[in-house]
């Protein structure tokens, strides 16, 4: 037998909070869609939705935004991605990661989310 209070409604949508490492732009969106948000939530998401819209690119299309404790992780990966570097080996293992995410932040946008710094492509 199920435990009913941990379904989750079929109808229900990922509600971004800003303890998530990434945030995806269209999560919001929808969220922002559904009925199930309290005002609280409504008047968060909007704001941070705001910014996103006036600093973001193809923020419509469903931009990933990164949490800023998260950037220097998420800029590994990102060079191992376009690279097919081997990060536990030479010479990846030989690269200041807090400055190159440091230069990598400047085709980045800082978005505010209760708080929380997120950064996300410029357009």
């Amino acid at each position: 037998m199920s435990n009913i209070s941990s379904a989750t409604p079929l109808n229900s949508v990922p509600v971004p909070t800003n303890l998530d490492y990434c945030i995806y732009t269209t999560d919001i969106i929808n969220a922002l869609e559904s009925a199930f948000l309290s005002m609280d939530q409504r008047i968060s998401l909007q704001k941070f939705l705001d910014q996103i819209k006036d600093n973001v690119g193809d923020w419509e299309w469903g931009e990933t935004l990164i949490r800023d404790t998260e950037f220097v992780n998420y800029t590994q990966e990102l060079a191992s991605d376009i690279s097919n570097v081997d990060l536990d080996c030479w010479p990846a293992t030989c690269i200041d990661w807090t400055h190159a995410a440091n230069e990598l932040k400047y085709d980045y946008a800082e978005v505010d989310f209760d708080g929380v710094s997120y950064f996300g492509r410029m357009g």
